[in-house]
């Protein structure tokens, strides 16, 4: 499990990433490739917390989180924080 320097409770996430697929793998040692085209790579990882939020977050546009679904919502309602800095 990675802690991402934040505690809490255990969760399996999924997401989208179109960027540098070993970057990823590196950075969530659980990390496990569900599925892979062209595009993107589906990857699946073990986490604690919500500290990969930050992560995800870091990733832009190369990172869409898919599951669990609060774990998105929290990403949705981050984003529309961000969003008022660059109106």
């Amino acid at each position: 499990m990675s802690q991402f320097m934040l505690s809490g409770q255990a969760t399996t996430i999924r997401f989208a990433f179109t960027g540098i697929v070993e970057a990823a793998l590196d950075r969530l040692p659980t990390a496990r490739i569900i599925s892979q085209n062209d595009k993107e790579t589906i990857i699946e990882a073990d986490v604690y917390g919500d500290g990969v939020i930050m992560w995800l977050l870091s990733q832009g546009s190369r990172a869409h989180l898919l599951s669990p679904p609060m774990m998105v919502e929290k990403i949705k309602k981050e984003i529309a924080k961000m969003t008022v800095f660059y109106q």
